[in-house]
């Protein structure tokens, strides 16, 4: 859903009493872990707020995929304690906050995605071209690179003398 619905009402016409918005992204992705759990003012009326960046009007990080989630912020109904704590969350400083172990979990996370990718890539090729000798499914491919066995070693092999590279 794109962020600017949720502020229709359903005769379709704009709610203007509250233009605050509760946004939740990965905590895991460099790019929109900045922007997690934080409270926006919509179209900048609530200046306790910061104004909700461009980036958060689409419904997809571009850096991670995941899905930007976005609720209605009611500040007029929590007590001020909370309140305080909101903004005060919500305008600190938009750097990488992430711990080491979330860190690692995205470099994880996108290891695993370029070694699909190239698996896949090599094993289309060995198809192609070693159709005699190639594994019958991708997942039997990723499983001999992986444990980097013999019969590996020699679809590599015969893949050099073809003049392809397997990494």
């Amino acid at each position: 859903m794109n962020i600017l619905n949720i502020f229709k009402s359903k005769s379709g016409k704009n709610n203007n009493d509250c233009d605050t918005v509760f946004v939740t992204t990965s905590n895991l992705c460099p790019t929109c872990s900045m922007y997690n759990r934080r409270v926006y003012s919509l179209y900048g009326r609530d200046k306790r707020f910061p104004k909700l960046p461009a980036f958060l009007k689409q419904s997809q990080c571009p850096t991670c995929s995941v899905y930007i989630g976005q609720c209605k912020y009611f500040p007029f109904v929590k007590n001020s304690t909370d309140l305080d704590k909101d903004i005060s969350f919500s305008n600190r400083p938009f750097v990488d906050q992430r711990t080491l172990e979330q860190k690692k979990t995205w470099q994880d996370k996108n290891n695993q995605k370029n070694f699909d990718i190239q698996s896949n890539i090599e094993f289309k090729w060995i198809q192609e071209n070693l159709p005699d000798i190639a594994p019958k499914s991708i997942g039997g491919y990723k499983r001999m690179k992986t444990s980097n066995s013999s019969n590996f070693q020699k679809l590599k092999a015969k893949a050099a003398e073809k003049g392809y590279e397997i990494q």
